[in-house]
């Protein structure tokens, strides 16, 4: 029946007005309103609509439709909390909030062409676990280091932060902004950290590598089972004299004996010191121990760690090279050009001195395990702490078996087997090695008065006898105060 009635309505129509109303009678008929246009949005029912403050939140509505007409727009009242946003799309709120707010409602308001609709959603940010992030840390002996984490309470207070395994004595975690403070006394070598922190809401742990290596201005020099020789840390240029440990060097020809206005440092600038017997270098050295708050680590080199360094040095392939069939390795300055000391600049780790010429070898660097040590040969010679002098300290002269006299390192070996006992405290690795390798030569003592052992050779050798196993017993330690005699001092563990 009602069928009937719509054809009788527009029937009457096309009698009364013909085809043009009739068009527009039916497009009012079928035209969809605004309401049935306008986009569609809710968020009943939402999930992750409660989150905790550094926690990742998204919360998507449960219904969403453009209903035919592409998003214009999305907007939200009030303002969302820092760290928050509303994708202009899609409607979806995300993002990590950086602080707690209450529960709140807000109302999201959705846009297209045809209109506007709006839905509420209510948003809670309560307070979570923290947060802490390190950075893997390097530092050194003697220099103090703050390590400060990322740290992030996340709205409840921080209650503790503990360190597995504990921290070395020196370095204090502190309870609250889980940083470390402290300055170190010991090498350490890379190690893995683990830091918990706790609020009211749980706890998190992040974990590190810390390592603290040599002193500034030294290098480290692997241990030697050969040599008894331990690992070690070593000046990385001849010790220079300041009157402070961070510099600058004030050293003159004629420094002399140390005090507490002549501290023994390491850096690349000045001359060495010199004019200093055996025991004042010894003494210069372990005074550092005071300076460092630390005891018996600074010590004048031993012997066992001059070969040590000199092995390593040997053992280096990029220390040498090759010069009509026969291998060479670099003596240092010891041309007497010029007829005195250098100092050292990293700005010239491949060149010389030498204020003429550019003979290779007069280089005064060498490299151990990718690090560079200047002037283990040549420059001046280096007090260590063997003597053959009464009272005797590592070993003792034999009546006439050591006679003063340059020899061939493995010549000398033999003729003072008496003195040194194993030949391994003084010759190379390689038992072939000759000065024609560049290696140096050895001198003797002449007597019972004489035989403070100073190695590596000086500005003012004949070329021949410098290099990185040179050594002399042909100076008493205690009265000697040569304008080319230095030393250099080691940190032991």
């Amino acid at each position: 029946m009602r069928f009937k009635v719509l054809l009788i309505h527009l029937s009457v129509l096309i009698s009364l007005v013909g085809c043009n109303r009739i068009t527009a009678s039916y497009n009012e008929l079928i035209k969809p309103s605004a309401a049935e246009t306008s986009p569609s949005i809710s968020f009943s029912g939402a999930s992750g609509t409660s989150g905790g403050v550094g926690a990742l939140l998204n919360i998507a509505p449960t219904s969403f439709s453009n209903n035919g007409f592409p998003i214009t727009n999305c907007s939200i009242a009030p303002v969302l909390p820092s760290g928050l946003s509303i994708d202009p799309q899609t409607c979806v709120i995300s993002g990590t909030p950086t602080s707690m707010f209450p529960l709140t409602e807000f109302l999201v308001t959705v846009t297209n062409s045809q209109g506007e609709t709006s839905a509420a959603v209510s948003l809670e940010v309560t307070p979570s676990v923290p947060s802490l992030s390190y950075s893997n840390v390097i530092g050194n002996v003697g220099v103090e280091m703050t390590i400060i984490p990322v740290l992030n309470s996340n709205g409840a207070t921080i209650t503790s932060c503990m360190a597995s395994p504990a921290l070395p004595a020196e370095l204090t975690l502190n309870n609250t902004t889980c940083s470390i403070n402290g300055t170190p006394l010991a090498r350490l070598a890379s190690t893995l950290y683990t830091v918990t922190v706790s609020n009211s809401r749980g706890s998190t742990s992040s974990s590190f590598n810390l390592e603290v290596g040599c002193p500034l201005g030294y290098l480290p020099i692997a241990a030697n089972s050969d040599l008894s020789s331990e690992s070690f840390c070593i000046m990385r240029y001849e010790a220079k004299c300041s009157s402070s440990l961070d510099g600058p060097s004030i050293c003159s020809p004629s420094e002399g004996a140390p005090s507490s206005s002549k501290i023994a440092i390491s850096v690349a600038a000045g001359i060495p010191w010199m004019r200093i017997s055996a025991p004042q270098a010894l003494t210069a050295c372990q005074n550092l121990n005071a300076l460092y708050g630390v005891s018996g680590k600074f010590d004048l080199l031993s012997n066992q760690e001059r070969m040590a360094v000199a092995r390593s040095i040997e053992a280096e392939s990029s220390n040498w090279t090759t010069d009509g069939g026969v291998r060479k390795i670099n003596r240092g300055h010891s041309d007497r050009s010029p007829n005195a000391p250098c100092d050292g600049s990293f700005s010239n780790v491949d060149t010389n001195c030498s204020t003429v010429g550019t003979n290779p070898y007069q280089k005064r660097t060498h490299t151990i395990s990718g690090d560079v040590i200047w002037d283990f040969a040549g420059n001046v010679w280096e007090w260590t702490d063997w003597t053959i002098e009464t009272p005797a300290n590592s070993f003792s002269l034999a009546s006439s078996t050591c006679p003063l006299a340059l020899r061939e390192i493995q010549d000398k070996m033999i003729e003072c087997a008496g003195d040194f006992g194993d030949p391994a405290l003084a010759s190379p690795f390689d038992p072939l090695l000759t000065s024609t390798n560049n290696i140096g030569l050895i001198w003797g003592a002449q007597d019972g008065s004489r035989g403070g052992l100073h190695m590596g050779g000086s500005f003012r050798e004949d070329e021949v006898e410098a290099g990185v196993y040179s050594f002399s017993l042909n100076t008493s330690s205690a009265t000697n105060y040569s304008t080319n005699l230095g030393f250099r001092c080691v940190f032991r563990k």
